[in-house]
């Protein structure tokens, strides 16, 4: 660490933006914390398996229990596919998200 001195007649400068040393300076009280609401919420889903057979790739995503119904779970699945990436939606609450770039071919959905 280097060592200097600042002299004694030297003209300090201070204002917003402008660091002067010494302690802390509070910049503002009262923030709201964000907490989104179950509706907002995003869980990204990290676990998939997968299987290919002759020209197909069969993607296997399991799924907490609770975030599908019983019947209509196809109603609440959004799949978007792009030339070499996969974008899965499933409208829960909250919602649940798998993204999967950089596929090894590119995608011809069916």
């Amino acid at each position: 660490s280097r060592h200097f001195e600042v002299p004694e007649d030297a003209k300090i400068i201070s204002g917003p933006g402008l660091i002067t040393g010494g302690k802390p300076v509070l910049l503002e009280a009262g923030a709201k914390m964000v907490d989104p609401s179950v509706d907002e919420r995003i869980v990204w889903l990290k676990e998939y398996s997968w299987s290919d057979g002759t020209g197909k790739v069969k993607v296997y995503v399991p799924v907490p229990e609770g975030h599908l119904p019983a019947e209509g779970a196809q109603e609440i699945v959004d799949a978007l596919y792009g030339p070499t990436q996969v974008d899965l939606t499933i409208n829960s609450k909250p919602r649940l998200k798998l993204k999967i770039d950089k596929l090894n071919a590119e995608v011809k959905s069916e």
